[in-house]
């Protein structure tokens, strides 16, 4: 037992170092050479935050600043910029680029500067103001600060000493996040706008077209029934959507198990739960597909005839060195842990088999010492009449 304790907390230690590594990844230089960090700090100047939030009122104005240092042993410059934040096709917030158009909360912001030249070890604090309109909506409002090398690397392919028609440009970003929250009632609404079906890589995927029409972000969990014309079940998926913004749209994906859906009508039950008030949705919707739709979705493969299965070395591919090892330790952990208990149960039946041979002995052994009569010595055996008499 202390054996397997100890090979326990070995695998526990490898797994957790293995899931801590991509964060001290983040301290390596960058693709442009650059190492310098972007960091948020708090309203009252003493410490470093994930992201920034901010309080403010319509009209009005926000402080706040950043933290730039370069880590690297050469000077280097990098941009700052503010950008509008939008909603991830499955939740969580991604920040737009550098050249689209400000529609929301990253136009508010105006950096004190936004070139900076740092020598090697060099900090800076970067003042920003956040601008807030008149009349706008209370709720939560989101953007963001980014930061990339100035002079960016344009890298060029080229065949047999020519250049090809077609160039790429190395984007290498940083961004921290700029919440800004206004007051008023809060209103948590998520919209269905409607399903509809779509694929990639040969597989069937159900979109849900969504809408956060209030005035908070909320996280969802929800489920998708998809039942035939007949009524039977062929679908119970569940799913989550991380952080939605307010004022944004996703497409959210909902990948078919199991056998795909062939040409015909069905209908879809959307379970939906959602926000710090729990709110819930629920609506069956019908929707069609056509042999022309799986057609252009499996490109005229025979994936309908068998159910869709990951496909060979799905579970390791575009996931990161320590992320295999982590999944192997814990593969390897449940092989031992199997092992371990299969070994216990065997030892205990074995212990349990031969306590009950070893009571069997000694029963026996018993039965034969006991005494089976005592013989009467010295005295003859009374005679039929002397027995009547004597009773």
């Amino acid at each position: 037992m202390c054996k397997f304790k100890q090979i326990f907390a070995l695998f526990l230690m490898t797994g957790l170092l293995a899931t801590a590594h991509p964060l001290l990844a983040q301290q390596q230089p960058d693709a442009g050479g650059l190492n310098f960090s972007l960091q948020a700090i708090s309203s009252d100047g003493t410490s470093v935050v994930p992201y920034f939030v901010l309080d403010g009122t319509a009209g009005g104005q926000i402080t706040g600043q950043v933290h730039i240092k370069n880590h690297g042993d050469s000077s280097g410059t990098v941009a700052l910029y503010p950008v509008d934040a939008v909603t991830g096709q499955t939740g969580g917030t991604v920040l737009k680029m550098r050249e689209d158009a400000f529609a929301g909360t990253g136009g508010w912001i105006v950096l004190e500067r936004d070139v900076v030249t740092l020598a090697p070890g060099e900090g800076q604090m970067i003042p920003f103001v956040v601008n807030i309109p008149a009349g706008i909506r209370s709720g939560a409002h989101v953007g963001g600060i980014v930061m990339q090398p100035a002079d960016e690397a344009v890298v060029v392919d080229t065949i047999d000493g020519g250049e090809v028609s077609f160039q790429v440009d190395i984007k290498t970003r940083t961004g921290v996040a700029v919440q800004v929250n206004l007051p008023g009632v809060p209103v948590e609404q998520l919209d269905v706008l409607g399903i509809q079906l779509g694929g990639h890589d040969s597989r069937q995927i159900m979109y849900l077209n969504l809408r956060n029409s209030g005035s908070e972000m909320v996280k969802t969990t929800g489920s998708l029934r998809i039942m035939d014309a007949q009524g039977e079940q062929l679908q119970n998926i569940r799913f989550y959507i991380d952080t939605f913004l307010p004022e944004n749209e996703i497409k959210y994906p909902v990948h078919i198990v199991g056998k795909a859906l062939p040409a015909g009508t069905y209908t879809a039950d959307l379970s939906l739960r959602y926000g710090e008030t729990v709110q819930v949705y629920r609506n069956q919707m019908t929707f069609d597909i056509s042999e022309a739709d799986n057609v252009q979705i499996f490109e005229g493969s025979a994936a309908l005839a068998s159910p869709l299965t990951a496909r060979s070395g799905e579970v390791f591919n575009g996931r990161s060195l320590w992320e295999k090892v982590t999944i192997g330790g814990l593969g390897l952990l449940i092989a031992v842990f199997v092992g371990y208990l299969g070994l216990s149960i065997y030892q205990y039946e074995r212990e349990r088999k031969l306590q009950k041979e070893k009571l069997a002995q000694q029963k026996l052994q018993n039965h034969r010492l006991m005494p089976q009569g005592r013989p009467v010595t010295g005295k003859r055996p009374l005679s039929n009449r002397s027995r009547t008499e004597a009773g």
